[in-house]
């Protein structure tokens, strides 16, 4: 019955972007934009990890000392399409694009309206709590 319950999946992985600029006379042609890691996993049946910690951000710290910081921490429970709960740290889910992950982004940056307000947009930043998400089959 244990061996039924337990099932250990994961699935690490990390992101780093670099980011192209305007050369002048002894600048630098690229730099490092972000740098992030990830966990994704299933630890228990019926369960869903996900951590993303961000160690890098050109654009949060241009001096070049970013110190690492958690992003997201959530753990789901997946029992039924219609009725996913979860708990934990992550994006606010006011829109779409912002829930976006940035590597599926086709521009490194978000429009202001759905920038989160910890870079000066209109979107609530990362918070801790709790969600219900479901498929109705619609």
């Amino acid at each position: 019955m244990i061996g039924a319950l337990l099932l250990l999946d994961l699935a690490p992985h990390a992101q780093a972007q670099i980011q192209a600029l305007p050369v002048t006379d002894g600048d630098q042609p690229a730099r490092i934009r972000r740098v992030r890691a990830g966990l994704d996993g299933t630890p228990a049946r019926h369960l869903r990890l996900d951590v993303l910690v961000q160690m890098f951000d050109a654009v949060e710290s241009p001096e070049g000392e970013s110190p690492a910081r958690l992003l997201d921490a959530r753990l789901r429970w997946e029992r039924h399409d219609w009725a996913v709960l979860g708990a934990g740290l992550g994006k606010v889910p006011v829109s779409r694009s912002n829930l976006t992950r940035s590597h599926d982004l086709a521009f490194p940056e978000r429009p202001y309206a759905v920038e989160s307000s910890e870079r000066g947009g209109l979107v609530p930043a990362r918070r801790l709590g709790a969600t219900v998400e479901a498929d109705l089959g619609m």
